[in-house]
């Protein structure tokens, strides 16, 4: 995965704790400056990133929070990109 960038300014903002799936750490958050939803991502190997993503894909996260269902689409988008 690559370091991605909401903008010239991306300052870091932790919106929720999204837990563990597939070994690998989320958390989600918005830039301070854009708004923009980031996703850091942190597992073992050569390190973590930050990712942006889309207002649909973090709402629907934020709805699914404490779920099996939310390791599983965490889990598959991960493993997609």
């Amino acid at each position: 995965m690559a370091k991605y960038r909401c903008c010239g300014s991306q300052e870091w903002e932790a919106v929720a704790d999204l837990g563990h799936a597939a070994g690998v750490d989320f958390d989600l958050g918005r830039c301070r400056n854009c708004g923009r939803y980031l996703m850091a991502v942190a597992y073992v190997g050569p390190g973590s990133t930050c990712i942006v993503v889309r207002r649909s894909t973090a709402e629907a996260w934020l709805s699914l929070q404490g779920t099996e269902e939310l390791r599983r689409r965490l889990k598959k988008w991960f493993e997609r990109d």
